[in-house]
């Protein structure tokens, strides 16, 4: 009896933890003065220009339900910068007091500031949950 109840449920168990990730999904927070483009393997910003974007973790063409923790790393610093970026709710509420009760995973998706350093052709490291994921490259055109 044990093992047909173990049966019966094991499907059920799997398909809830059926996500996979595959890429990230960058949402626009601000709007830079310059253009700026990106897409799941590739940034383009201008040297000189910054924008704030949220770092949606991506099942296929869905947003990861129970999403790992991102974070962003620049292969060169002196090309491109990241860093992690307060929202405006975090300012009102206070960063340390602020807790979130909304499940939404596209509302929760940490924010970073990423800024054209120099010229040239660098990467971001995508680090879920404390291992390397992937390399998205990134190219910076001088001012």
């Amino acid at each position: 009896m044990k093992r047909s109840l173990l049966l019966l449920f094991l499907p059920l168990a799997t398909a809830a933890c059926g996500e996979e990730y595959t890429h990230l999904r960058f949402d626009r927070l601000t709007q830079p003065p310059r253009s700026f483009s990106a897409t799941r393997r590739h940034v383009q910003l201008y040297e000189g220009s910054a924008l704030a974007v949220k770092a949606v973790a991506m099942d296929g063409d869905d947003p990861m339900e129970d999403p790992p923790k991102v974070e962003l790393w620049p292969c060169d610093p002196s090309i491109v910068g990241v860093a992690p970026a307060l929202e405006d709710r975090h300012w009102h509420e206070g960063y340390e007091a602020y807790e979130d009760d909304d499940d939404d995973p596209v509302e929760n998706a940490p924010a970073f500031v990423l800024w054209g350093a120099g010229s040239g052709r660098s990467c971001l490291r995508v680090v879920l949950d404390g291992a390397n994921e992937e390399s998205i490259s990134v190219e910076v055109i001088g001012g």
